[in-house]
């Protein structure tokens, strides 16, 4: 239960949180692109079909970038214990 604790106390870098919002952005374009429920917010030169489609998968793979990088501090954390606890 500490460990589960420890990762959501963790300070997410600016930049990556920058990203974050830049995916959530897109994928929220393509999801009102795809239900058609909003003015285009795309161009007409820009668009194609499976456009929204397209947008939501960008921006789910930017926002992966914050899991990915969660997932890297947990593990080079849990290494250091680990070489502490050997030695």
């Amino acid at each position: 239960m500490r460990q589960t604790i420890e990762l959501h106390k963790q300070h997410i870098p600016r930049r990556l949180l920058f990203i974050d919002a830049i995916g959530a952005v897109l994928v929220a374009i393509g999801v009102l692109d795809v239900l058609e429920a909003w003015p285009q917010l795309v161009p007409d030169w820009l668009r194609f079909p499976g456009f929204g489609i397209v947008l939501i998968v960008i921006g789910s793979m930017v926002m992966l970038a914050v899991p990915v990088w969660l997932l890297r501090e947990y593990r080079r954390r849990h290494e250091h214990a680990r070489e502490r606890r050997v030695t």
